[in-house]
């Protein structure tokens, strides 16, 4: 088939997908896209969990902070062939809440092992942030061994975005720079703009947020949580 003028001005961009899906870690596999002119299409991926297969549905992309190029991160949820969602976190159940509370989440990572000094890491994670519209509002070394990163007020899906964004960053540069780290205690903000409600909420081990809920009396919310979608949901179902 001769090539035709139309065809010649088209032009086809080759990009870097690396889409990401998480089950007991932010787990990643990277795809190759064609397209042509501007028209891009992220398309379904599919992954093998314990022999059977899974699709991957996009519901979030990303400019990939890892590369100079217009590479992107594609975030998952976990569809089973017959349609199911089989996300372990709460993502789908936070996503049908009529309210849209406001959060502001902080995260504190303690290096336990490192070869590089500890502000070499924390630039290198900040910098990496910015460039994938975290939106940080400060953050510190405390001790030369822990970083505390205060995010902004954002809606809930956004505030859940930005910590799996942020846990992912540290999950991939821990390998560059060779450290290890644990999620320690962390606080958080809450704020209700319905009912002009701030409610200051501080992880603690052993104890539920809807059991720290009733003993409090709403003032403080304490619990432990796997993923930011737990803590949110869990908040959400005890003060609504």
């Amino acid at each position: 088939m001769e090539e035709t003028k139309e065809m010649k001005e088209q032009k086809i961009t080759i990009i870097r997908a690396t889409y990401i899906w998480q089950e007991s870690i932010l787990k990643k596999k990277i795809k190759i896209i064609q397209y042509l002119d501007d028209k891009i299409n992220i398309p379904l991926s599919t992954i093998i969990k314990n022999n059977k297969e899974y699709i991957l549905k996009p519901y979030q992309i990303s400019k990939d902070p890892f590369r100079t190029d217009n590479s992107l991160l594609v975030w998952c949820d976990m569809i089973t062939t017959d349609g199911n969602i089989y996300n372990i976190n709460k993502r789908h159940q936070i996503e049908k809440q009529e309210k849209e509370p406001c959060f502001a989440l902080n995260l504190n990572v303690l290096i336990t092992k490192k070869d590089n000094i500890i502000e070499d890491i924390i630039e290198l994670l900040v910098s990496l942030c910015l460039k994938s519209n975290v939106a940080i509002d400060e953050y510190q070394i405390i001790g030369n061994k822990e970083i505390v990163i205060q995010l902004s007020f954002k809606p809930m899906m956004e505030a859940c975005h930005d910590i799996n964004m942020i846990k992912f960053i540290i999950q991939q540069i821990s390998n560059k720079l060779n450290f290890e780290y644990e999620y320690q205690k962390s606080n958080y903000k809450f704020t209700d703009k319905s009912n002009e409600i701030d409610i200051y909420c501080e992880k603690l081990n052993n104890v539920s947020i809807p059991e720290s809920v009733k003993k409090m009396d709403k003032q403080y919310l304490t619990g432990i949580y796997n993923d930011p979608y737990e803590l949110i949901f869990d908040i959400i179902q005890s003060i609504y």
